[in-house]
């Protein structure tokens, strides 16, 4: 065999294993609820006990996980966390709407997992009923980044944060980061967050949010950051009843 051919056989053989290796590297099993997050409502619904806000029900339907070889039907209803589902396969987490008689499924959304764990989906809801778009916001649903008591802040944005909680605790928030703060009082019926920015060149921070928010101590709490689009003003979701 000549030497030119034997290489070359070597190193694809090589870069094969390594491909293959790391196919199996990016496998992640996680445990995942889904919840609508309705463009709509002024704040995130509570989902679960006392003083729940009873709304009417618009987007209701199911999709379709992409679970390694098999596709797991998720029924969603607006108001209402999913239950939980077991996914094992690639970072990258693909949902699924039935589409026409020549085209069974149409690509809904996606989303990329960190890595394993537990995870709540937000999607971020728009369309009509029969017919939603969805913009998914992952956030941990593990007891190490959700607590009872505190308010887990993501940034979901490019740019630094300065937060402040109950006009007292205060939070400088990285880009694409999370941090949770303490509230100021564990009984309290509500929450107030002031949300700063720092354009550049600025030396001071400029108020750019100030909000109340009702909140339930039964459970765990959530401030989304974000922006529609990039460069586009940044706002504030709060969740309530995680």
């Amino acid at each position: 065999m000549p030497i030119k051919v034997a290489m070359c056989l070597i190193l694809f053989f090589t870069v094969a294993f390594r491909v293959d290796a790391q196919e199996k590297d990016t496998e992640v099993e996680a445990r995942l609820r889904f919840n609508l997050w309705v463009q709509s409502s002024p704040q995130g619904m509570q989902t679960t006990g006392a003083g729940v806000a009873k709304k009417k029900e618009r987007y209701q339907g199911s999709f379709f996980l992409k679970n390694g070889e098999k596709l797991t039907e998720v029924s969603y209803r607006q108001g209402r966390r999913t239950g939980e589902v077991t996914y094992k396969g690639g970072e990258e987490c693909v949902l699924y709407k039935k589409g026409a008689e020549d085209v069974p499924l149409v690509e809904l959304c996606k989303f990329r997992l960190p890595k394993s764990g537990k995870y709540l989906v937000l999607l971020r809801t728009s369309g009509t009923a029969k017919d939603p778009v969805f913009k998914p916001i992952l956030i941990p649903h593990d007891k190490s980044h959700l607590k009872k008591g505190r308010v887990l802040f993501v940034n979901y944005t490019n740019l630094k944060l300065g937060l402040v909680l109950d006009a007292k605790r205060k939070l400088a928030l990285q880009p694409n980061a999370m941090k949770s703060l303490l509230l100021k009082d564990a009984k309290a019926a509500g929450v107030h967050i002031e949300m700063h920015t720092k354009a550049k060149g600025d030396k001071e921070w400029q108020v750019v949010e100030s909000k109340g928010y009702s909140i339930n101590h039964e459970s765990k709490s959530a401030c989304i950051l974000y922006q529609e689009k990039k460069g586009g003003p940044v706002k504030m979701k709060f969740f309530t009843g995680l």
